[in-house]
């Protein structure tokens, strides 16, 4: 059996992202909207789920179009990414 590659955290993340923005270069997400949170006047958390799921999200509150708190269910553009900041994936809104 062929030994599993060996990646440090930012390698894994570099590749993790390639194969991220390969397979989903342009894609739409719906879902409800749970757990909306504002910091600072500047950056919106929230989270995207169904009945089996939770996508954490993030966007920049200039980027919001819509009030997104008071929707049950919601379209969004999204690009997938991994953070290094982070141990988690997140999805940043378009």
């Amino acid at each position: 059996m062929a030994e599993s590659p060996k990646y440090s955290v930012s390698d894994f993340i570099a590749v993790a992202n390639h194969a991220l923005d390969y397979t989903f270069p342009d894609c739409v997400v719906y879902g409800e909207v749970a757990n909306f949170n504002v910091n600072q006047n500047r950056w919106i958390f929230f989270d995207l789920k169904d009945q089996e799921s939770v996508i954490n999200c993030f966007m920049v509150a200039s980027s919001l179009r819509i009030p997104i708190e008071n929707i049950s269910a919601v379209l969004l553009g999204v690009e997938a990414t991994t953070s290094a900041a982070r141990s988690a994936s997140e999805v940043s809104i378009s």
